[in-house]
C-alpha cells in the first residue's frame, strides 16, 4: 500500500493522477532496478485527508515536483547556500510551517521548507535503497538523500506534523551526522546527569571504533568465552558480542561455576 498525506489540492491532484494508474496495474510488471518502492507492480493507495480548510497556493507544479510528491517529499522552498535551518512539515500543518519560516527567516539565511507526503513512504525508499547497497550497489541513492544533498550537513531540522511525533524523526540521519536533532537532545539529557555543564554543541559525531579482541600469549585470537577461576573469584576474560553475552545458557554456566566456589 502507498500512503500519502497531501496538504494542498494541487498535491492531491498529482497523487490521484498517479494513483489511478497504480491501482489498475495487474501486479505482473517487473519493478525497475532503481524503483525502491516497487510501484510498477501496482497496489492500493491510502490518502490521509483533513476537513480543515486551507487557502490554496497560486502555483503550477512542475513535472519534477510532481515526481517528488509521489516519491515522498519535495521542497516548498529549497535551502540556499547559507542554510543553517530547514523545516520539514507534513499535511495540513503546512500553513503554520510556512508562517514559521517567514518569522524565522529574519534570523536565519536561506532557510528551507520541506513538504513530506508522507514520512512512511519516504522512509520505505530509504530502507530499500540501503538494502540494495548491502548487495553491492554502492551508487543506490534514495529520494530523501537526493533532496537533502541540497542542505548543509550541519543544518538544524525542525519537524512538524499532526500525526505521530516520531514519524519524521529519522530524517536527520541523512544529513551525515547519523543523529537526528531529537536523538541529540535525548542523548544530551542523559549525559547531563553525569556532567551538567554539557551543551548540545558538545555532542559531535565520531566514527565507530573497533571491538576489543582478546589474544592468547601465543598470538591466537580468542573467539569464544574465556573464563578463569581462582579459589574465590571468577574472571570472564573475554566475551563474544551481545548476542552471546546476553544468552541464558552462558549465564547458567557462569552461575554454576560460581556455586562451586
Amino acid at each position: 500500500m502507498a500512503p500519502f498525506e497531501p496538504a494542498y489540492a494541487d498535491e492531491l491532484a498529482a497523487i490521484m493522477e498517479w494513483a489511478l494508474g497504480r491501482v489498475l496495474r495487474d501486479g505482473e510488471t517487473a519493478p525497475r532496478p532503481d524503483g525502491w518502492l516497487r510501484d510498477e507492480t501496482g497496489g492500493a493507495v491510502y490518502l490521509r485527508l483533513s476537513t480543515h480548510k486551507l487557502g490554496q497556493p497560486g502555483r503550477h507544479l512542475s513535472e519534477d515536483q510532481k515526481r517528488d510528491i509521489i516519491n515522498g517529499a519535495f521542497w516548498l522552498r529549497p535551502p540556499g547556500p547559507a542554510c543553517r535551518l530547514f523545516i520539514a512539515c507534513t499535511g495540513v500543518v503546512a500553513p503554520e510551517a510556512i508562517a514559521a519560516a517567514g518569522q524565522t527567516v529574519q534570523g536565519q539565511r536561506d532557510i528551507g521548507l520541506l513538504a513530506v507526503t508522507p514520512a512512511d513512504r519516504l522512509n520505505a525508499g530509504w530502507h530499500a535503497a540501503d538494502r540494495v547497497r548491502a548487495l553491492g550497489h554502492a551508487d543506490a541513492q534514495p529520494h530523501i538523500e537526493r533532496l537533502l544533498f541540497q542542505a548543509s550537513r550541519n543544518a538544524a531540522i525542525v519537524r512538524t506534523t499532526d500525526g505521530r511525533p516520531l514519524a519524521p524523526s529519522w530524517i536527520g540521519a541523512n544529513l551525515g551526522s547519523g543523529l537526528s536533532e531529537m536523538a541529540r537532545r535525548r542523548d544530551l539529557k542523559a549525559c547531563q546527569r553525569d556532567c551538567p555543564a554539557l551543551e548540545i554543541g558538545d555532542l559531535q559525531p565520531h566514527r565507530p571504533g573497533n571491538q576489543a579482541q582478546a589474544v592468547m600469549r601465543d598470538g591466537r585470537p580468542v573467539d569464544d568465552f574465556l573464563i578463569r577461576s581462582t579459589a574465590r573469584t571468577i574472571h570472564i576474560c573475554n566475551a563474544p558480542p551481545p548476542s552471546a553475552t546476553s544468552a541464558i545458557p552462558a549465564a547458567r554456566n557462569i552461575r554454576a561455576a560460581a556455586e562451586t566456589l
